[in-house]
């Protein structure tokens, strides 16, 4: 997967939640975000995944961000690259994450970090995150990095 699409997948949760839509690309070593949506959502989302981002340009409900590479790096640092750990389509991890998908099932997030750590995951990111409390949305960014979405 590309960064740009690693980045995507990591917010896209939080992008669902405040009802915003975003895409990443990428030119030479910069990044930016686009994103649609209320003003007050688009402030709420930067804020919380990209602080010091800045408005390169802005028309209607549409803002393009750049990235400050520091903040990049961290969110692209819980994200980890596949390890013998990783998922593969027969394993238990990857068919409890598809039948999370499915089904909607995000109580199972706790099973599947179970299923992960037996598996030798050991990225805290991802493990507190299936373990957090909370509610999801009709997304989960390590159901869908786990399963490529």
């Amino acid at each position: 997967m590309t960064p740009q699409m690693l980045l995507k997948i990591r917010f896209s949760e939080l992008a669902e939640g405040l009802k915003v839509r975003i895409s990443v690309r990428r030119r030479t070593d910069k990044f930016y975000l686009t994103i649609t949506g209320s003003w007050e959502h688009t402030e709420r989302f930067m804020r919380t995944a990209f602080p010091g981002a800045w408005v390169t340009s802005a028309a209607g409900d549409e803002c393009v961000y750049g990235l400050p590479m520091d903040e990049v790096t961290r969110a692209l640092a819980e994200i980890p690259p596949d390890g013998d750990w990783w998922p593969r389509r027969d394993s238990t991890a990857w068919r409890i994450a598809q039948g999370i998908r499915e089904d909607r099932a995000f109580e199972r997030l706790p099973i599947l970090a179970d299923a992960l750590e037996e598996a030798g995951c050991n990225n805290a990111a991802i493990l507190e995150h299936c373990r957090a409390p909370g509610k999801h949305g009709r997304c989960c960014w390590v159901v869908d990095l786990l399963l490529g979405k």
